[in-house]
């Protein structure tokens, strides 16, 4: 599980494989008052209940990206923050709301880590 501040599943984030070899996309269906779920799209399946505290985010999937960075959007109020590619990774956001420019930058080695600064940082 991911012990950063500010972090919840969010619809479209992919995990590692379990111990059993499956993977698991988390759905959720804004608007429905349905609860999110979790679909397993990989390994073998096994009628077993998905334990989501033992999981661990997929920090290459793409989706699993972009609903991180729609977390970092969210905790912050910034619907403008983005990530930037410059040497190493960072996670730039505004602290005083969208129209006063990104005024903080939050640095990982990896999209990935970047991402869970600007999370834990909010």
């Amino acid at each position: 599980m991911i012990f950063a501040k500010n972090f919840r599943w969010a619809g479209g984030m992919k995990s590692l494989p379990d111990e059993h070899r499956r993977v698991y996309r988390y759905c959720e269906y804004p608007g429905s008052g349905k609860a999110g779920t979790w679909e397993q799209v990989e390994g073998p399946r096994l009628l077993r209940m998905v334990d989501a505290d033992s999981l661990e985010l997929d920090p290459d999937d793409p989706a699993t990206l972009g609903a991180l960075l729609g977390l970092v959007r969210e905790v912050w109020g910034d619907p403008n923050a983005f990530v930037d590619p410059r040497g190493g990774w960072c996670c730039c956001v505004s602290s005083k709301g969208p129209l006063h420019g990104h005024d903080l930058e939050f640095e990982g080695e990896t999209e990935y880590e970047a991402l869970l600064e600007a999370l834990e940082a909010a």
